[in-house]
């Protein structure tokens, strides 16, 4: 693969954009070890480029830049400046931070002592002030602010920092796709109203759903059109519900619908939870809530 060096300017907006989210602590982690950029040699593969980039050192071991493959990788060291073992991972630098033992801790906090509900203290409207990797800090309108920690995260929608209701939910339309298994639907057979179908699979959607998800979470609207044109062919991929209400949909107009399979989209076998602060929401196996100050 032919090199293409990154600047010293890219590298920097690969690191601010991975600490960005990241958690106090791993930050605070961060600060112990990284140093300031330096090409170091690793022959023959940084030759041409002048070397690679290290960025932090820990012991014996590096955490540098592969340019080539284009991504992070840890490699022993015994002479500064130079690189002992060539790596070709292809990790992101949110990786690198995950895999430092305090985010280990951090994620692990919330699994210790799960909670079931919201503490009453954090009932009614409140504010999202910070947002990291493993936690969210919340203010609710009257009392103390509240770290919610989660461990095993899926998934997460930040629209505003303002809520009116905060819950925690083990039934919730963003759970779905989660919970749920997966099906592909196919249709046979053509219909001169295209347009009125998809409009009908796109409210179809937004009633499975109750508005949490759009359609083009699940198909594209010239795919449909594509696919009833052709006369036949793969239309959706969706949780089973979201399926069957869109079959119904092609069966009403004509159209003869398959569901075919179903498989999770995750095989761990743990239900998670949503918490759901106005239309923001965080999905993930397990919750904590760590009071932070009094009102």
């Amino acid at each position: 693969m032919d090199r293409l060096p990154l600047s010293r300017g890219e590298l920097d907006q690969l690191l601010a954009e991975g600490l960005a989210d990241a958690d106090d602590s791993v930050c605070a982690a961060w600060d112990c070890i990284k140093i300031p950029p330096e090409r170091w040699r690793c022959s023959p593969w940084g030759d041409e480029g002048g070397g690679f980039w290290v960025v932090a050192v820990r012991g014996d071991t590096v955490i540098w830049f592969n340019d080539i493959e284009d991504g992070f990788n840890t490699s022993t060291f015994s002479e500064r400046g130079v690189i002992a073992e060539y790596g070709c991972a292809q990790s992101t630098f949110s990786d690198v931070l995950s895999s430092l033992p305090e985010a280990v801790v951090a994620r692990a906090f919330a699994r210790q002592a799960p909670a079931s509900s919201v503490p009453p203290t954090a009932n009614g409207p409140g504010r999202i002030v910070q947002r990291q990797t493993s936690s969210w800090v919340i203010q609710p309108a009257t009392g103390a602010s509240l770290r919610v920690h989660f461990s095993g995260w899926r998934e997460s929608r930040f629209v505003g920092p303002e809520y009116e209701s905060v819950a925690l939910r083990d039934a919730h339309p963003v759970l779905l796709e989660h919970v749920e298994d997966w099906s592909s639907v196919f249709v046979a057979g053509r219909s001169p109203a295209e347009s009125s179908i998809v409009e009908q699979l796109v409210r179809s959607v937004e009633a499975a759903t109750e508005g949490w998800r759009g359609f083009a979470a699940y198909a594209g609207r010239a795919q449909v059109h594509e696919v009833l044109q052709r006369g036949h062919g793969l239309v959706m991929r969706a949780p089973a519900g979201v399926a069957r209400r869109a079959a119904e949909v092609f069966a009403a107009a004509g159209v003869t619908p398959s569901v075919v399979g179903a498989w999770k989209e995750r095989g761990d076998g743990q239900r998670p939870l949503a918490l759901v602060l106005g239309a923001n929401f965080v999905i993930a196996d397990a919750f904590r809530f760590e009071r932070l100050s009094r009102p």
